[in-house]
C-alpha cells in the first residue's frame, strides 16, 4: 500500500511531466543492437541468465570502436535471474595479456521498458552478504592502466557507460549487494531505473566508491531500500541527478565522502538523514527537491563542506541542516513553513548589493520517443553505407547523400545503426524529423568544411540528437528548439542571428559551447576539454548550467552583452599535463552582465577567480572562495 507521502511524489513528479518513464524501447533489427537473448538469456524468472547476459556485453564491446561507437545491449522484457556480477569487460584472449585486466568502456544496458525488464539477484547469493564488503550486481569499469585501479575497474576512462530502462532487485539475505556499482567519466548516465532490496538486505542501490566516479548524469531513478540510496566518495570528479526518488534507506538517503553532488527534483521519504556529506573537501548543490518523512532525532543534512540549497521542503526532521563548514557551527531549525528559501555557507560578491543566487528559471527538456517502427527510417536505406570499424571505410566512402537522403525523407525518427560514417559537406536537419539516434554511432568529417550539421528547424517544435559521437561543428540556425542529449561535439556548438531557439544540452562531452546570440539554453551535465578559451560564452543570453566539469586553466564561462549566467555544481581542475598557474580567470563577466555560482575547486588551477574591474579593483581569488574547503557555496556577480 502506498504511503501518503508516497503518493504526494508521484502527483509532484506527474505534474513536472516527469513520471512517464520512457516510453517502450524497441529497435529495427539492423540497427547493430546485440539483444540478450540471441546470446541464451531467457527472462523466465526461474534461469540463470548471468553467463548469457554477460557474454551479450562482453560480444558488444569487442565489437564496437573503442571510446568512439559503444553498441546498445538490448534486454526483451522479463524476469533475469542473477548470481554474479555484470561486469563492463571483454571476453578473454586465449594467450593474450590484456594491459586493463579485461575492463572496457562503453557497456550500454536498454531494457524494453523499466518495469517490465527486471534483473533480480538470486536470494542468499554468494558473494553479497557482506556489508563490508560491498558488491554490484552491475559494474562499470574504467581502462586504466594503473594495475592498483585496474584490478577493481577504478580511474578516469570510464566513458559512456549507460544503463535505461529497467528495474534492479537485489533480492533477499545480499546485505553486501549493490544495485550498479557505478564507474562512470566525462559521458554516461542512470536513467529511467528502479532499483530495489527485500527488507533487511542491500548496501546501496547505486555505489560510487573507486577511484574517480564522474562526471555523468543520474536522471528519473527510484531506490527503495538499502542501507543507502546512493553513495558517492573521493575528491574526483561529480555527478549530476535530477527526478530521484529514495524510500526506506537503513543509514542515510545518500552518502557523500569529498566529492560534489548536484541534486535536483530530489524526493526522500525516510526516517534516517536524507543528504550526510563528510569531508571539508565535499560539496553539495540540492535544488527544488522534498525531504519528508525525517525522525525528529535526525537531521534532513549533515555537511562539511561547500553547501548551496535552494528551495527545499523538510518535514519531520528535528533540524534541517548542520553545517559544519561554518565557525560556529551552524544547525537550522526546520523553517516557518518547512521550506529553504536559500541557503549558501560562503558567499563572495562582486558588483551587486544582493547576497543571493540568480534563480533563473528552469525548464525540463522536451522528450519525443516513438515505438512505432513505422515512422524509422536508417540511412542505409538511403545510400549511407556502414563501416564497424575506421579499418573497414574504403578510400573515398562518403556517406552523406544517404543520411541527408534519410532526414528529408518524411519520417520522425533516423537512426544511423551503430558504426561509423563519413561525411563531406554539411548535413542540414530540417523537415518532419523529430529525432536523430546514433546508436552509439560516430560521424567523421572528409576534408574541411564547417559546421558538420545546421539544426534549420523542422515541422515539429522541437527536434532531438541523441547517442551520436560529431567529430565537427554543431550549428544552431533556428527559431525552434533543440536537444543534444548522450552526445560528443568534437568542435562544439554555436548559434547564428537566426539560432534563436531554446537549447536543452544534457550528458554531452563537448569543445566550447558558444550562445553567440541571444538565446535561453539549460545545460545539463557537460563535460569541456581539450584547452579552449573560454570553455562556455554566452553574449546576451541567458544560460543555466547544472553539471560543469573541465580541466585545464581557461576561463570557463564568458558572460557579455548584458547576458545572465548562472552555475549550479561545477567541478574545475589543472589536469596534471597542463602545468603551471592559470593564465585566465575563472570567470569572466562584463559589466552590465550576471552571474552566480556554486562550484569546487581542485588543486591551484585557478589563482584568480574574477578578474577586478572599474566597478570593484580587487579581483576574486582562490582564497576568496575556497578557504575553508575547496569552493563557496555562492559567488555572485552583478545584478
Amino acid at each position: 500500500m502506498k504511503t501518503l507521502s508516497s503518493l504526494f511524489f508521484g502527483l509532484l513528479i506527474l505534474a513536472a511531466g516527469q513520471s512517464a518513464w520512457a516510453a517502450e524501447v524497441q529497435f529495427p533489427d539492423d540497427a547493430g543492437v546485440v539483444n540478450v537473448r540471441d546470446h541464451g538469456a531467457v527472462g523466465d524468472g526461474k534461469t540463470d541468465d548471468t553467463n548469457a547476459i554477460q557474454a551479450a556485453v562482453s560480444y558488444a564491446l569487442d565489437h564496437s570502436i573503442r571510446y568512439g561507437a559503444p553498441r546498445f545491449v538490448y534486454f526483451p522484457n522479463g524476469v533475469y535471474l542473477l548470481s554474479d556480477t555484470i561486469y563492463s569487460k571483454s571476453k578473454p584472449v586465449e594467450g593474450k595479456s590484456d594491459k586493463w585486466n579485461g575492463w572496457r568502456a562503453g557497456m550500454n544496458l536498454i531494457g524494453q521498458s523499466r518495469d517490465g525488464v527486471v534483473l533480480r539477484l538470486a536470494d542468499r547469493a554468494r558473494g553479497f552478504d557482506d556489508r563490508s564488503k560491498p558488491r554490484g550486481m552491475i559494474m562499470t569499469g574504467s581502462e586504466a592502466e594503473n594495475p592498483k585501479q585496474n584490478a577493481v575497474g577504478a580511474g578516469n576512462r570510464a566513458f559512456r557507460h549507460y544503463i535505461s530502462n529497467l528495474t534492479i532487485d537485489a533480492g533477499a539475505g545480499n546485505a553486501g549487494a549493490m544495485g550498479i556499482d557505478y564507474m562512470v567519466n566525462n559521458r554516461g548516465a542512470i536513467t529511467d531505473v528502479l532499483i530495489h532490496a527485500a527488507n533487511g538486505s542491500g548496501y546501496a542501490g547505486i555505489g560510487m566508491e573507486r577511484f574517480a566516479p564522474g562526471p555523468g548524469l543520474i536522471q528519473r531513478v527510484e531506490v527503495r531500500g538499502f542501507d543507502y540510496g546512493m553513495t558517492i566518495f573521493g575528491d574526483e570528479y561529480s555527478m549530476t541527478c535530477e527526478w530521484i526518488t529514495l524510500t526506506g534507506q537503513r543509514v542515510a538517503g545518500i552518502k557523500v565522502r569529498d566529492n560534489l553532488l548536484n541534486l535536483r527534483q530530489l524526493h526522500s521519504d525516510n526516517r534516517v538523514t536524507a543528504i550526510s556529506c563528510e569531508g571539508t573537501k565535499s560539496g553539495l548543490v540540492l535544488l527544488d527537491s522534498q525531504l519528508l518523512g525525517g525522525d525528529a532525532g535526525a537531521g534532513a543534512i549533515a555537511a562539511e563542506g561547500m553547501l548551496f540549497v535552494r528551495n527545499v521542503a523538510v518535514r519531520g526532521y528535528g533540524y534541517a541542516i548542520k553545517d559544519r563548514r561554518t565557525e560556529p557551527m551552524v544547525q537550522m531549525a526546520p523553517p516557518p513553513g518547512g521550506r529553504i528559501d536559500e541557503y549558501a555557507n560562503r558567499v563572495v560578491t562582486r558588483r551587486t548589493d544582493t547576497a543571493k543566487s540568480l534563480n533563473l528559471p528552469i525548464e525540463e527538456a522536451p522528450r519525443f520517443d516513438s515505438s512505432d517502427l513505422s515512422k524509422w527510417t536508417s540511412v542505409l536505406a538511403h545510400g549511407a553505407a556502414l563501416s564497424r570499424v575506421w579499418e573497414d571505410a574504403k578510400p573515398g566512402k562518403d556517406d552523406t547523400d544517404g543520411i541527408q537522403a534519410a532526414i528529408d525523407s518524411g519520417h520522425e525518427v533516423v537512426y544511423l545503426p551503430n558504426g561509423v560514417y563519413f561525411v563531406s559537406r554539411t548535413i542540414i536537419v530540417r523537415g518532419a524529423i523529430r529525432k536523430i539516434i546514433g546508436m552509439g554511432a560516430q560521424i567523421n568529417a572528409v576534408g574541411k568544411f564547417s559546421p558538420m550539421v545546421r539544426f534549420e528547424g523542422g515541422d515539429g517544435d522541437s527536434v532531438e540528437l541523441e547517442h551520436l559521437r560529431l567529430q565537427g561543428l554543431l550549428e544552431h540556425d533556428s527559431s525552434k528548439t533543440l536537444v543534444v542529449r548522450h552526445c560528443d561535439l568534437k568542435d562544439g556548438y554555436r548559434n547564428t542571428p537566426r539560432g534563436t531557439g531554446t537549447l536543452f544540452i544534457e550528458d554531452v562531452t563537448s569543445k566550447p559551447l558558444r550562445i553567440m546570440h541571444p538565446q535561453r539554453a539549460w545545460m545539463r551535465q557537460i563535460n569541456t576539454e581539450w584547452m579552449f578559451d573560454p570553455w562556455l560564452e554566452n553574449h546576451g543570453g541567458s544560460l543555466w548550467v547544472f553539471g560543469h566539469k573541465t580541466e585545464g586553466k581557461t576561463i570557463a564561462i564568458k558572460t557579455t552583452d548584458n547576458g545572465r549566467s548562472e552555475l549550479l555544481g561545477g567541478f574545475y581542475y589543472r589536469a596534471a599535463r597542463w602545468e603551471g598557474p592559470a593564465k585566465s580567470p575563472l570567470f569572466d563577466v562584463a559589466p552590465g552582465s550576471a552571474f552566480s555560482g556554486a562550484y569546487l575547486l581542485h588543486g591551484e588551477a585557478y589563482p584568480v577567480q574574477l578578474d577586478g574591474d572599474d566597478d570593484s579593483a580587487k579581483p576574486v581569488t582562490e582564497k576568496d572562495v575556497a578557504r575553508p574547503g575547496r569552493g563557496p557555496g555562492l559567488l555572485r556577480v552583478g545584478e
